[in-house]
């Protein structure tokens, strides 16, 4: 069993990325840059048998990927629509207390607007906007194309970690992942001990009384809280009620949130985390890349299933790994005066 201390002797990794499957990647891309701002940075076909197994969704796969901004550095949104394998819908039947990732949030500076463009887009809340003991204006949506529960914060000084830094001019900002888990004791030494992730307050994000946002008004939980180096990571076991396992052949490729990724700047520091993992008995998905300055990494998981992404991006790859802004599509643009 890991030490349950965060390892101090190496750099925490960094939560550089929530990874989400979506059932219409199009219509995702609208929802993320048309109603909340995020900003475009790229989007690729990919294939083979590399990301399979990176993934473990079989011998080769087909899927459409695309990478949206918020105005930090060094995180992004990543969604994936798979081919092959077919994407398999969430369960009719889900709800956010079910086991693996549930739900994320972010913050929006121009919070009674932004709700005015989600419901033009056709999309209702799970609850009318709240202000709870923090004083910070929130409300939550199911995703209609991804499945899962998305927060939404106003933006400002009272936010969980403060209002973060405008990097990318006036985007929002990402400001959580959430996992559920069904032992918090081996979660907290996976995220804490192997992992490296130091621990915070475990109501910096959330009390209780805040479960009724994605309609779990009076459940019973246990959680902690660490921070990922800028945005935090939300781990959560209920007692009351008590979510379902996912399916034995549940995917990677399947619609929901699939993981999220932590990454570094330097290589050293990710060998470091695999040789802690390596030790913890965690596998990897697939071995890492050589040692020659590229972007490398792997799929690994908690005892307990949970999926992470670990990996390293020098600075120098930002544009090409979708870690900045493209420039504004000129058909896009075109198509836009057509319209007129």
């Amino acid at each position: 069993m890991a030490d349950n201390k965060r390892n101090r002797d190496s750099p925490q990794p960094r939560q550089v990325q929530i990874a989400m499957c979506t059932n219409a990647i199009g219509r995702s891309v609208r929802l993320y840059t048309e109603v909340f701002g995020f900003a475009e940075a790229s989007g690729e076909v990919l294939y083979g048998e590399g990301l399979a197994r990176m993934q473990a969704v079989g011998n080769t796969t087909t899927c459409l990927g695309w990478w949206l901004l918020a105005r930090q550095p060094f995180i992004q949104l990543e969604l994936f629509q798979h081919e092959v394998p077919r994407q398999r819908p969430l369960p009719i039947d889900w709800r956010p207390n079910d086991h693996g990732w549930v739900r994320w949030g972010f913050a929006v500076p121009d919070f009674d607007d932004c709700l005015q463009r989600l419901r033009n887009f056709g999309i209702d809340t799970i609850t009318d906007p709240m202000c709870f003991s923090d004083g910070v204006r929130r409300v939550a949506f199911r995703d209609p194309h991804v499945g899962t529960v998305v927060e939404i914060l106003e933006d400002g000084p009272d936010l969980p970690g403060g209002s973060p830094p405008h990097y990318f001019n006036n985007k929002p900002a990402i400001l959580y992942s959430a996992v559920v888990v069904p032992n918090i004791g081996s979660a907290r030494d996976f995220w804490i001990g192997t992992l490296g992730l130091e621990e915070v307050s475990s109501d910096v994000l959330h009390t209780a009384e805040m479960e009724i946002l994605w309609g779990l008004p009076g459940a019973e939980r246990t959680s902690f809280v660490v921070d990922a180096d800028g945005t935090f990571v939300e781990v959560i076991a209920y007692q009351s009620p008590i979510g379902k396992a996912k399916s034995p052949d549940y995917r990677l490729s399947d619609q929901g949130l699939q993981n999220i990724a932590l990454g570094y700047r330097d290589r050293r520091h990710l060998d470091e985390l695999v040789s802690r993992l390596d030790s913890e008995g965690h596998t990897l998905n697939s071995p890492l890349g050589p040692d020659n300055g590229a972007p490398t990494g792997t799929y690994t998981a908690g005892h307990d299933g949970t999926s992470v992404e670990i990996l390293t991006i020098l600075s120098d790859f930002d544009e090409f790994a979708g870690y900045r802004p493209k420039p504004a599509s000129p058909i896009k643009a075109m198509l836009e005066a057509i319209t007129r």
